[in-house]
């Protein structure tokens, strides 16, 4: 039998099912209402709905049908008029068998109940208090060696059955024998060795591409947005409550030990695509599923978190040892865009879950995770507790993270780069200073040389005119001479002059003999 895909709608009165159904017999179909329960079949569609509230069959239901569209709108009742349905969006949770919303007795005890609560039930109305340090929850080690993992800490020995394929998907080695505490040593040692103080660096100083990044406004992070977590508010598109409708119908026994490690992993999750939603403004791309998996330790290194302030604190130190850009105001602006999430509650969480799920579901071999974390989270936040994710809103929004707090030497770091760029600048200035000395004293000392030439040029001019006029006389009296000299020469060229005419006649009479030869022999041997 298929699920139809379908919605639901209400005013005061009545309750409003919208179902597509375009293959169904219409003469054949069945309707069924009882209490909370409603039913709908018609070969070869089935929906079985539990709802948050009574109806009735009182007369004034109706079922209407569009054949052209293969819609079917089934009005019915509201046993308690002016009830408001709450959830109707969260489909999974409408969809989940009678009874699973509270679980069912376990097999087995879960130790560390509360003897108020009834065995099976979700320990998820006790407020829990996000600032004190909690210690973190540890499989007591009775019969089975393997530690736990995944949502709620109910996996194990997955590792050594996908061990081929986990090995590029997470950075921790063998999960199933390495406890949280292990886990957390180890991901710490990583992320030492991993943080690089010039990539760092760059991008502080080098913060175009980063100031562009911190600008992106998200479509939930806009002032126009009402912060109120309701339907008609925040609503699911076509894709993902086709989603919805696809998860399984699971139900959950949860410690109250464990369930602020859940909530807090939630967190861990949420920052890793917040941050992946601003680098990317919105639009995911082939890295988008890399830079969740790797900024969230909950994915890489199946981690246990015990505090939102250490939450926090791990997610930033990933977003500056890993990804492109790492630079400190983007990982506090994700972080606010974190707390903004959670202060618009579960649906805008969830519709982020939905995303982070086809995101995995799309690659190669994140599918893995999916079935390990997200499938679950997806589920069981449907149900969580609207009061718990508004606390943890306020805590995060309480948080006022330091630099110090991350264990990476930023300040110090920043603080020697700022003395060396300081330093580079002075050396720049210096040799300015320098050359300009250099040049001022260049020019001061070819005025000084200009100066003394020009006084020696004087005094030496002087001494020339006082030379010249004791020799004017003298030099009158060369000059007529030099002149008669010169008129002999000229008289004696105009000479040269004169035989090199008589030269010139007789080499012409020459060539002109030669020519009178040169036709006779010509003739000659025309005559032969």
């Amino acid at each position: 039998m298929l699920t139809p895909a379908f919605e639901i709608h209400q005013d005061n009165e009545f309750l409003f099912f919208y179902i597509k159904a375009p293959y169904t017999k219409i003469s054949d179909t069945e309707i069924f209402i009882e209490d909370n329960e409603f039913k709908f079949f018609s070969k070869p569609y089935f929906l079985r709905l539990n709802l948050p509230g009574q109806l009735i069959e009182d007369g004034r239901e109706t079922a209407i049908y569009d054949s052209n569209k293969g819609h079917i709108t089934i009005k019915v009742p509201k046993k308690t008029q002016g009830e408001v349905f709450e959830g109707l969006d969260m489909l999974t949770k409408l969809l989940a068998p009678k009874g699973d919303r509270v679980a069912t007795e376990p097999l087995i005890e879960v130790l560390g109940s509360d003897a108020d609560c009834p065995p099976g039930c979700i320990l998820d109305d006790n407020e829990i208090d996000w600032y004190i340090e909690q210690k973190p929850y540890e499989e007591p080690n009775i019969i089975n060696t393997s530690y736990k993992y995944g949502f709620a800490g109910q996996k194990s020995g997955i590792f050594s059955r996908l061990a081929n394929e986990l090995k590029h998907l997470v950075d921790v080695n063998d999960p199933d024998n390495l406890s949280p505490a292990d886990r957390l040593k180890q991901r710490q040692d990583v992320e030492d060795n991993k943080f690089d103080d010039d990539h760092y660096l760059a991008d502080l100083y080098q913060d175009d591409v980063i100031k562009t990044i911190l600008n992106y406004q998200a479509d939930w992070n806009r002032s126009d947005n009402v912060k109120v977590d309701h339907e008609d508010v925040i609503c699911f598109n076509d894709d993902q409550k086709e989603r919805m409708r696809n998860l399984p119908k699971k139900e959950y026994v949860i410690d109250k030990d464990v369930l602020p490690s859940v909530y807090l992993s939630l967190v861990d999750l949420i920052y890793s695509y917040c941050y992946n939603h601003r680098i990317t403004e919105g639009d995911d791309n082939v890295e988008s599923g890399w830079n969740i998996c790797k900024l969230s330790s909950t994915l890489s290194w199946f981690a246990v978190d015990t505090n939102p302030r250490d939450v926090i604190i791990t997610n930033i130190r990933r977003s500056l040892c890993f990804p492109l850009h790492r630079h400190w105001q983007l990982a506090i602006k994700v972080l606010e865009d974190t707390q903004k999430l959670f202060e618009l509650g579960k649906r805008q969480i969830l519709k982020c879950l939905l995303e982070i799920h086809q995101l995995f579901h799309d690659c190669d071999s994140r599918y893995i995770l999916n079935d390990i974390y997200i499938t679950d989270y997806c589920v069981w936040l449907q149900s969580a507790s609207d009061e718990k994710l508004k606390s943890l809103a306020k805590a995060l929004k309480d948080l006022n993270m330091q630099k110090i707090e991350v264990k990476l030497n930023l300040e110090e770091l920043e603080a020697a780069a700022k003395v060396a760029m300081e330093e580079d600048v002075s050396n720049h200035l210096e040799k300015l200073t320098v050359a300009d000395s250099d040049d001022e004293s260049t020019e001061s000392s070819d005025e000084d040389s200009t100066g003394s030439s020009y006084t020696d040029s004087t005094e030496e001019s002087t001494q020339t005119d006082d030379a010249s006029e004791g020799e004017n006389e003298s030099t009158e009296s060369k000059t007529i001479s030099i002149s008669n000299n010169v008129l002999k020469k000229e008289s004696f060229e105009n000479s040269d002059n004169e035989k090199n005419i008589n030269v010139d006649g007789s080499t012409f009479n020459n060539t002109k003999q030669m020519i009178s030869v040169d036709l006779q022999t010509v003739t000659d041997s025309l005559n032969e």
